[in-house]
């Protein structure tokens, strides 16, 4: 499932809350959900309905709506889930399901929201874990009384790991750019192919282009495309790259120019999984010796692109 954004919305359509867990512009959020009261059938008591590219799940609580915008290829079931655990947290917060009783309690809300999903996916809590969570002191929060380094006051190294192969076929995503002038016109081709190792998220590819009075002529792609004029970037974005679409292409058309402006290409990606598999398998109490109880913990694991670039 990819979640890209939970809210709590009056029927009405005025927004109380508002997460967002994939990139996507402002401008686009706002649209989606000033739409849903349009869709929405205000008969049923909990379900969903979708549009040309995306999915409403949503449930009623009193006079609101708590409401989750999906990927069409997400599975309804967890995304129900995911509703009905969200609408369980929603009352722990709030003292009122009214407008004022959210926004006295908006931020919390979002840390609770927070907890369960993380990427646009659900993490395995429940109501009774997000409630520790969040209740969970900080070690920033008391600045004179600092995280503990070590038994002795010394630094703990950070683990670290390093494939030192160089093989192509490790490569997560490999991107292939052919521009071709012909005419008056600049023809791009690009075409992305993704290993079957991970599965990958809030993908996007970021061609540099010349300076243009108007956005590029698409003809062609797999997924979405964005204009930065301001940048002079054409982002073409993939919320989720899995088996149904390991390789796809984008073309467009743009005035004559050197093939050396479109380079280099920058990639943004994260994926829930990593090369060297490493988990964290138990916690040792760091006072108390072996006699106290294993303490309990979560851990989750990401990866994400810092510096990926086709030159």
């Amino acid at each position: 499932m990819v979640v890209t954004n939970a809210s709590i919305v009056t029927k009405s359509g005025k927004v109380l809350v508002s997460r967002q867990y994939v990139d996507m512009s402002r401008i686009v959020i706002e649209g989606l959900l000033a739409a849903f009261p349009k869709l929405v059938g205000l008969e049923k008591q909990h379900t969903y309905f979708e549009t040309e590219n995306v999915r409403y799940v949503y449930q009623p609580i009193e006079a609101l709506f708590l409401l989750l915008v999906t990927t069409k290829q997400s599975n309804i079931l967890q995304d129900l889930d995911t509703l009905r655990l969200l609408s369980k947290l929603v009352p722990e917060y709030c003292m009122s399901l009214d407008e004022e009783g959210i926004g006295r309690a908006n931020f919390d809300l979002i840390h609770a929201f927070d907890e369960v999903i993380s990427l646009g996916h659900k993490e395995d809590v429940t109501v009774a874990q997000v409630k520790q969570y969040c209740e969970m002191e900080s070690h920033e929060e008391k600045p004179d009384q600092p995280f503990p380094t070590g038994q002795g006051g010394g630094g703990v190294g950070l683990l670290r790991w390093r494939m030192q192969r160089a093989d192509e076929s490790m490569v997560p995503l490999t991107i292939n750019c052919w521009p071709s002038v012909s005419g008056n016109e600049t023809y791009v081709s690009i075409e992305y192919e993704a290993s079957s190792m991970f599965d990958l998220t809030n993908v996007i590819i970021s061609v540099p282009l010349p300076a243009l009075r108007d956005a590029p002529i698409v003809k062609q792609c797999d997924g979405d495309w964005r204009y930065d004029s301001r940048n002079s970037v054409l982002e073409w974005s993939m919320l989720l790259i899995d088996n149904s679409n390991r390789s796809g292409s984008m073309e467009f058309v743009v005035p004559p120019v050197d093939s050396s402006v479109f380079f280099p290409i920058s990639v943004q990606f994260a994926a829930t999984s990593t090369y060297s598999g490493l988990k964290v398998t138990g916690m040792i109490p760091l006072r108390g010796g072996s006699g106290g109880a294993t303490p309990k913990f979560v851990q989750r694991t990401q990866l994400i692109a810092q510096d990926y670039q086709v030159v």
